[in-house]
């Protein structure tokens, strides 16, 4: 089955519900490879708002860090597009970013949403990779 836009949706609804009940206890089933939330090459991530990587199965190495300023290879500064897009609710950000297990950048758009954690608000997101 192709990968849609409303499939990224509902994988980010469900995220974020989730994210909404159980807070950071979350963040393992969201990393779990056998759950929903990781299949082919997409993922959830989860940032706070700050721009600082709460999860990312894909790339943990870059949990914990502040990507607030981070650059694709156009020049975008996506976490801070996502961060700012989403004041409002939901949006759709494309920009360049490596396929799980590739260092080549290819474009991707994925739909973030804004969650709100007890006193703090994360923008969680699921994207899809242009095809190959």
């Amino acid at each position: 089955m192709p990968l849609t836009r409303a499939i990224l949706i509902d994988l980010v609804d469900d995220a974020a519900k989730l994210l909404e009940e159980r807070g950071q206890t979350a963040f393992a089933r969201l990393r779990d490879e056998s759950d929903k939330f990781i299949f082919m090459d997409t993922y959830v991530f989860v940032l706070d708002t700050a721009g600082t990587e709460l999860v990312n199965p894909a790339f943990p190495n870059l949990e914990g860090r502040n990507l607030m300023d981070y650059e694709d290879a156009a020049g975008n500064r996506l976490v801070k597009e996502m961060i700012t897009r989403t004041e409002g609710g939901s949006a759709w950000v494309e920009y360049y970013w490596p396929r799980p297990g590739s260092a080549e950048s290819v474009r991707k758009v994925a739909h973030v949403r804004r969650v709100r954690v007890k006193d703090e608000e994360w923008v969680v997101g699921a994207g899809m990779y242009e095809a190959r």
